[in-house]
């Protein structure tokens, strides 16, 4: 029985950082719908003595190894021969197997390159995974050394349609035990502070239950993970530890499982029937994306206006410029008329106001870039949050907006 799984990736240009490695995530997330961990990755070279030395220790820490790319045409492709000979198992041509590949070329008016046909190669004693996309087909092995190896091909599509319709099949009824998975995503507060909060949750786990925090854009994950004999078992133990998290840190915590921040707060303005308008300075439009990106937001969303300028930020919402001129555009002053201007000239029932100076340059020694104003009115009463936000442009841009939307989202929950 399968109770981990290790991840090799194989390629040249993945440790060239050409191509970024998406189908080791894939492939962990898919194992685990099917009970089965994956504890560690390898990415290796087109070498056959590093393809051995990562199979060889991947082979003495899990129950199931599965190898990606190098199935290709080309001479540098040689994960499948390297494996067998790993294995020591003969390769023989597989009719059926090579007839598909001539007929993906014959249906394109093209000859077969003769290094497409040696694809139809398989080891010894392998099941064949159909390749729908491509031609490059997969295989897995139930090794004599209590270790199943899997074989897939490296582009996303051919893997993700593959693991579909061959992979779950095969690996289906082999898992020991079963997997909950719950994650509870949290706002407004940073990880070591959440770690903080729920330290009793965390250094209380059994060695079959874990909570871990997660940095992500949008705020803090805290996931649950849960092993049992069963599934009614590793869920209740889950349930256990998530009443007693969300006791603890029920104000941060705006949603479960997939749930974005945005989804969160365009739910929320949707369900109070709530108008939204929004005026942005530094983050140029990403915080009224963020809120588009959920279905159905034209419900709530009225207009929004990127007022990057000074004279935009008068002219089109209302700032008086004796405020700038006194205090200057990144302040709480002017914060606080963006976001009641915005109010005014939409009638939105709540508005939100971003200001700031996202860098590199145009700081100061009293304001210093990453300083960030955002400024929430809710039924005309207005409050003003002033962060220092540390990196680059672009990560203080993001990071605004995700502070600017969990304040956003405080503020909803108390209307």
């Amino acid at each position: 029985m399968i109770k981990k799984a290790i991840i090799i990736s194989v390629g040249d240009e993945l440790l060239r950082g050409e191509t970024v490695d998406t189908n080791s995530a894939f492939i962990a997330a898919e194992l685990l719908k099917l009970n089965i961990p994956t504890t560690g990755k390898f990415t290796v070279g087109d070498d056959a003595a590093a393809i051995k030395d990562a199979l060889f220790s991947a082979s003495m820490k899990a129950d199931l190894v599965i190898l990606t790319g190098g199935l290709g045409p080309t001479p540098d492709d040689i994960t499948k021969e390297t494996v067998a000979d790993y294995y020591d198992l003969a390769l023989t041509r597989d009719e059926y197997t090579l007839k598909k590949i001539q007929l993906y070329f014959t249906r394109s008016h093209l000859p077969v390159p003769a290094g497409n046909e040696k694809q139809a190669d398989v080891p010894k004693g392998a099941a064949i995974f159909e390749n729908t996309v491509g031609t490059a087909p997969g295989f897995g092995l139930d090794t004599s050394g209590n270790c199943y190896v899997i074989m897939l091909p490296g582009p996303p599509s051919e893997v993700s349609a593959m693991f579909e319709k061959s992979v779950v099949p095969y690996l289906r009824g082999k898992a020991e035990g079963s997997i909950v998975i719950k994650t509870i995503c949290c706002g407004g507060i940073g990880e070591s502070a959440l770690a903080e909060l729920i330290s009793t949750e965390i250094s209380g786990c059994d060695k079959n239950t874990k909570v871990a925090t997660y940095v992500k854009d949008d705020g803090v994950n805290i996931v649950i993970t849960s092993y049992g004999a069963g599934s009614q078992e590793a869920t209740n133990k889950m349930l256990r530890i998530r009443d007693a998290i969300f006791l603890k840190a029920s104000y941060y915590i705006y949603g479960e499982d997939r749930t974005t921040l945005e989804e969160a707060v365009a739910k929320t303005l949707i369900e109070k029937k709530l108008k939204v308008a929004v005026a942005e300075s530094c983050t140029g439009g990403l915080f009224t994306a963020k809120l588009v990106n959920y279905p159905g937001i034209s419900e709530s969303l009225i207009e929004s206006f990127i007022t990057y300028s000074n004279w935009s930020k008068v002219k089109r919402i209302g700032v008086d410029g004796k405020t700038i001129f006194l205090h200057g555009s990144v302040s709480e002053e002017t914060s606080r008329e963006m976001a009641e201007g915005i109010a005014r000239e939409s009638g939105a029932d709540v508005t939100v106001s971003i200001t700031g100076t996202a860098g590199p340059g145009g700081g100061t020694s009293q304001k210093p870039v990453g300083l960030i104003y955002i400024a929430v009115t809710a039924k005309g009463k207005t409050l003003v949050r002033k962060f220092n936000i540390s990196g680059g442009r672009q990560k203080i841009r993001q990071r605004a907006v995700s502070k600017g939307m969990f304040f956003l989202y405080e503020q909803l929950r108390e209307l």
